[in-house]
Order: structure tokens, then C-alpha cells, then sequence
């Protein structure tokens, strides 16, 4: 079945068209101002938008048709009435997903999944897989990218899921129906919404809890605390760091070292292998081995993985460094959580030059709920100046990462707290040596590059 095909619709959705139906269409968009010539447009209703309002713009974009729950005749667009168009989409979705001949990757956890996800596209072949695209990784985006997967042209399909309220995973995970599972971290994250890292751990769990005998998971090591992870119905790979194993469960363990000359050895299937790899923090070496054993597992050789290592870098604005005149930028500032800002400080310590400045940009982290200021105290306590550093730091709690840092530094002159951004881009200008930024996405830190 091709979903693209409007006649394939009615055997799985049984709505109903006013108007001539087109043969196809390109692809979906939801929001008339993104939508391109020859998608259908989605007639969402939600708190802030009724979409059937946005018909005419609809037609004016291009559209070749409609999902809606009402048709409005007084619009000469091809209309296909559904009784709730994006549970619709997510109906096609699962049913295209399940025609797919090839193996699906669901890749989920609290920090690290979008860049695993990108690893993986990499390590599995460019030319074969499909990846989510940016961050549809929702209840929306998740559907909106499996009917882009394509059995003709695509051996696997790695798909990212991302949630921020309880009961949003087991959703994605009967969309999704993964035949390999991915968790790659539990740590504080949407703690306003989850509470504790008990549900985050539940919640994400939820990804591989229909996974069988037939199917693998494949946790970091951070899951292995959580006894939902123990209760897995498949075989499941446990990867850690060489003693960070918590040896529970009835896990295969696949148990790594990471070199000074950034090597990375471990045994997997009672093979022995070692992998080069460029500078990374000990999360991301964490997720680099989760990435190369799933490789493995899906039968791709070691020498095909070095080559696709040797060719990959992070994702932009998750760890990357920057050159301008006069100073190297360590970029990370997608998004941040305590664990991956503790990650992030401890390899640019290590990366930046020793004799050169450091000038520290650091934005809060958001949704950590009521323990907010002890987490962002707490991170504060990992921030080392040296007299020739200095630091900023914005955000709401500010001054709870500011009193942590004060047990580090001397001279406090040098923690400044700001409310915004404004200015940071003269003192960044005027500054020679090294450059950390990293903060949650809603301080549009990259802005400043």
C-alpha cells in the first residue's frame, strides 16, 4: 500500500469525500503557512486553533485536498471527512508502518536520543535509512514521518520519540511498533509534568513494552536502576561504562572502555571490538556504543561502522565547536537538563586549551518543576573558574547556580548574572580563547553565533 494514494484511504480510515478526490498527494502539513504545493492539509482542532478557519488559505497554498471533520462546501477543496483527522493520521501511519519490509528503530530517553537517532542514520547506511526530521518526534510528528518511510527505497527507519506528559509514550509506542527499542538515558527532565524520575523511567519504558521474543532492546546504563526496565518481555542489551555496571536482570551486558586516544572497546555476540572515535563526552561515548551495537546486531560490518564513524559529526547545536577569529565556541545549546550540562562541562574541560581563557555562557534548564533551584545549585557546584575566567549566567535561577558555583571560585566578581541576552553578543565579540554556551532551547543561545 502506498498512503500517498488517496484510493488506498478508505480501506483503512472508511471516511468519506466531498468534491473529486486527487490520485495522490505529496505529503501532509497542518499549518497553512508551511504547507507546499500538492500536500493535503490537516484540519486540526486544538485549544488554540480550529484548522477547518484555515481552508481557503489551504487552497490558496496549493493544497490538493483536506482531512476534516465538518466539510465546507462554500471552499472549492477536495474534502475527506474523518471523525478526527490527526487520530487518522496516526491510523495510516501504524498501517503503512506495519507494510514496511524493513526494521524499525524507536529511540527514546531523557537526553541523548536526538543525536543517537542522527548516529544511527549514519551508521546504517545514508542511502537506506530514513531518519526523523528534526524534532517531529510528537503524537503529530511521529505520523507525519513514518508515511515518509518508503519500502522500496529504505532498508530501516530509526524514528525518535519524544514526551513531555505522562500517558504520551504508550501512543507513540502503538503508532510506532518498533522491532528494536532504544533507550538511551533516565535523568530529569519534564519533571513539571512527570514528578520524579520513578514515572520518567515508566514513561519511557512504555516505548518497549510491546517488544517480544522476536524483538531486542537496548538500554543505557542509566535504565538499569528502574525495576520496569527489569520486566522487559525480550532479549534486551544493557551497555555501560566499565564500572558503572549495576549487574541486575537478566540483561546481556555489553560492558565498554574509552581510551585516553579516544578509542572505545567492547565485547558484543562474543566478538571483541575497538572503534576510533573523534573527542566526546562520557554521555555521548555512552550513546556512540549503544548506536555501533545496534549497527552490529543489524549485521552491519566493523569496518563499514569506522568508516561511517570517521564521517560523522554531532548534530548542530548538540556539541559542536565553532571557530571564529580569535576564539573556538563549544556549541551545545539545543537544550539542556542537569545530567547533559554536567556532560557538556566536563568535555569542554578537557578540550579547551589550557593556557587560553574560557568564557562561560550558561542558560537555565527548564521544567524541572519544584526542585528547580537545588538542581541548578547542584550543577552550579561542577562550574570551575580559573582568575583568567569568567562566567554569565541567565535564566530564572540564576542565582541558585551562581551560589553552587561559589564554592569553586574565588574571585565571585567573575559569576555575572544576567536577565537576557542582550549584550552578551559585544562581550562574546570582544573575547579571545575558548567559549562554552549551553542552555535550554527557549534562551535562543545560538542566536549569539
Amino acid at each position: 500500500m502506498n498512503p500517498l494514494l488517496t484510493k488506498s484511504w478508505d480501506a483503512v480510515l472508511q471516511g468519506e469525500w466531498r468534491g473529486i478526490p486527487p490520485e495522490s498527494v505529496a505529503g501532509w502539513s497542518y499549518d497553512t503557512r508551511l504547507l507546499k504545493p500538492g500536500e493535503c492539509f490537516l484540519a486540526l482542532r486544538t485549544d488554540r486553533r480550529d484548522g477547518h478557519q484555515f481552508l481557503a488559505n489551504a487552497k490558496a497554498g496549493g493544497a490538493l485536498a483536506a482531512w476534516v471533520e465538518e466539510w465546507d462546501l462554500t471552499i472549492d477543496l477536495p474534502q475527506y471527512k474523518v471523525e478526527n483527522p490527526l487520530k487518522a493520521l496516526q491510523k495510516l501511519a501504524h498501517y503503512h508502518r506495519k507494510n514496511f519490509k524493513g526494521k524499525v528503530l524507536g529511540v527514546t530517553g531523557s537526553c541523548g536520543k536526538t543525536s543517537t537517532k542522527d548516529l544511527l542514520k549514519n551508521l546504517l547506511g545514508l542511502d537506506k535509512t530514513f531518519a526523523t526530521e528534526g524534532n517531529f518526534n510528537n503524537f503529530l510528528g511521529l505520523p507525519l514521518m513514518l508515511l515518509k518511510l518508503n519500502s522500496e527505497g529504505h532498508q530501516f527507519g530509526v524514528f525518535e520519540t519524544g514526551i513531555s506528559v505522562p500517558g504520551e509514550m504508550k501512543v507513540l509506542a502503538d503508532i510506532l511498533s518498533p522491532d528494536i527499542g532504544i533507550v538511551t538515558a533516565i535523568a530529569p527532565v519534564h519533571l513539571e509534568a512527570m514528578k520524579n524520575l520513578e514515572t520518567i523511567a515508566y514513561e519511557k519504558s512504555r516505548l518497549l513494552a510491546g517488544l517480544d521474543a522476536d524483538d531486542t532492546a537496548f538500554l543505557g546504563a542509566t535504565s538499569l536502576q528502574y525495576k520496569v526496565f527489569q520486566d522487559l518481555n525480550c532479549p534486551t542489551v544493557a551497555v555501560c561504562r566499565e564500572g558503572e555496571e549495576a549487574l541486575v536482570g537478566h540483561y546481556q551486558y555489553l560492558i565498554y572502555t574509552a581510551s585516553e586516544n579516544h578509542s572505545l572497546k567492547f565485547t558484543f555476540q562474543g566478538k571483541a571490538f575497538e572503534f576510533q572515535v573523534r573527542p566526546l563526552s562520557r554521555g555521548m561515548q555512552g550513546n556512540v556504543v549503544l548506536a555501533l551495537a545496534v549497527s552490529l546486531h543489524l549485521g552491519v560490518s566493523p569496518e563499514l561502522l569506522q568508516e561511517r564513524l570517521n564521517a560523522w559529526a554531532p548534530s548542530s547545536l548538540r556539541g559542536e565547536w565553532v571557530e571564529l577569529p580569535g576564539k573556538k565556541i563549544y556549541l551545545d545549546c539545543y537544550n539542556a537538563s542537569p545530567v547533559s550540562m554536567v556532560d557538556a562541562l566536563q568535555l569542554f574541560y578537557d578540550q579547551a586549551p589550557k593556557d587560553l581563557p574560557r568564557l562561560y555562557i550558561i542558560g537555565g534548564m527548564n521544567e524541572l518543576g519544584e526542585a528547580a533551584p537545588d538542581y541548578h545549585e547542584a550543577v552550579g557546584q561542577e562550574l570551575f573558574l580559573r582568575p583568567m575566567d569568567e562566567a554569565y549566567i541567565l535564566g530564572e535561577h540564576r542565582f541558585s547556580f551562581i551560589n553552587g558555583a561559589k564554592q569553586n571560585v574565588i574571585d565571585y566578581q567573575k559569576l555575572k548574572p544576567l536577565e537576557d541576552i542582550e549584550g552578551l553578543k559585544m562581550i562574546l565579540q570582544n573575547f579571545e580563547g575558548s567559549v562554552f554556551i549551553k542552555g535550554s532551547h527557549s534562551f535562543r543561545l545560538w542566536e549569539l553565533v
